[in-house]
């Protein structure tokens, strides 16, 4: 809101006091002590005090109305029963107490639809797009009865909106400041996000508990983004609490299957070869801090399933095995399925390759099964450009 709005750039310069700050009689503190950080770096560093200060810079009518106009405070309008609109005070009833800790997300309740609404929108361009998970429906004769419709709205400019990308992008760098989720690695995939650590409120002792909400919210990829994933993890155990820690495992590892499933080009996984140098001692040489991960061999088994000589002889005559190339995992499956045959699945991405050809009658190298090797994202090997999911 505040960039939208011009009174902030990604550069501005804030004195986060070494992450302590008082407002009225309230203290406020960061997990990290640093003295100054930019408005980048605020969402980089997670730092309660700089988003306090960036909403007393804008204001209690500006900052509510840019919650409401992220649909924040409002149900969604999704074809589920039970949707909760959250709490949202009116602006002009906000205390300066409650300017503040609204500003770094006390205060307030959203629901996981409305944050991944409202993030959806971040990699859209500014424009806001309602949620629906309907898109309609039809009766026996193909009659449509109901047809999902989803609203757009622009909620901020889309300079704005690349500006704010690129910040989340620095969530996941290290460095001498390193960002909330610097030991996040998302796999072949470069993705910006923002790290989310809550206390609840406990309705019976009308205090916070030592209790927690952790979260992490992304886009993936970030040069083009395909998805706004939200991971909320309620009351986790053993030991860690921040949403880094708790939930950002959980976003690279949905993320980065996600994208490779539908076929979005990515940084390739497999090992590349060493580089050429001179001898090196042995004793000297240390490891490196990430290495790459070769590309595991999924073993697909189809269940046994006695076909009928109708569907046998349908099967052959179609040509025998079918032409997996250019098909997403998703899609490779259900074919193997439906001509009950076992695959093995190298890679993910696209089919690249596949061994027997199409058209064999029966799988050759190895027996019984098809083995499909994936592109990991880049289409190549000459095989037909993509079919559908």
């Amino acid at each position: 809101a505040a960039l939208d709005d011009g009174v902030i750039a990604p550069d501005t310069w804030f004195d986060i006091q070494w992450g302590m700050m008082q407002v009225g009689a309230k203290p406020f503190k960061d997990v990290y002590h640093d003295q100054y950080l930019t408005t980048s770096g605020i969402i980089k560093r997670s730092s309660n005090v700089g988003a306090i200060k960036i909403a007393q810079r804008i204001g209690r009518e500006k900052l509510y109305a840019a919650l409401k106009r992220f649909g924040f405070g409002a149900k969604t309008g999704i074809e589920l029963p039970g949707e909760q609109a959250g709490t949202l005070r009116a602006g002009a009833k906000w205390r300066d107490i409650e300017l503040a800790t609204i500003g770094f997300g006390y205060g307030l309740t959203v629901t996981p639809l409305q944050m991944t609404a409202a993030l959806a929108s971040i990699g859209n361009r500014g424009m806001y797009q309602t949620p629906r998970i309907v898109d309609r429906v039809t009766d026996a004769a193909g009659t449509v009865e109901y047809l999902g419709r989803s609203e757009a709205r622009r909620v901020m400019k889309p300079e704005t909106a690349s500006a704010l990308l690129a910040m989340m992008g620095t969530v996941f760098e290290g460095g001498k400041q390193p960002g909330t989720a610097a030991a996040i690695v998302v796999p072949g995939f470069k993705c910006g996000g923002k790290t989310g650590t809550a206390r609840k409120w406990d309705a019976e002792t009308k205090q916070y508990a030592d209790r927690y909400l952790s979260s992490f919210a992304g886009l993936a990829p970030m040069d083009n983004p395909r998805l706004a994933i939200v991971v909320l993890v309620d009351e986790p155990s053993g030991g860690d609490y921040y949403g880094g820690k708790v939930a950002g495992p959980v976003f690279a590892t949905v993320a980065s299957e996600a994208l490779r499933y539908l076929g979005v080009a990515g940084e390739s996984l497999e090992c590349p070869p060493p580089p050429p140098g001179p001898p090196v001692n042995p004793l000297l040489v240390t490891l490196a801090p990430k290495t790459c991960v070769k590309p595991a061999i999924l073993k697909l088994a189809v269940p046994p399933v006695e076909p009928s000589p109708a569907v046998v002889e349908a099967r052959l005559d179609d040509g025998g095995i079918p032409d997996f190339r250019g098909m997403g995992i998703g899609r490779a499956i259900d074919t193997a399925r439906r001509s009950r045959i076992a695959i093995d699945v190298i890679g993910s991405g696209r089919v690249v390759e596949q061994d027997p050809l199409p058209g064999s009658d029966r799988p050759g190298s190895s027996p019984g099964r098809v083995k499909l090797r994936f592109s990991d994202g880049d289409l190549r090997s000459g095989a037909p450009a993509p079919r559908g999911p």
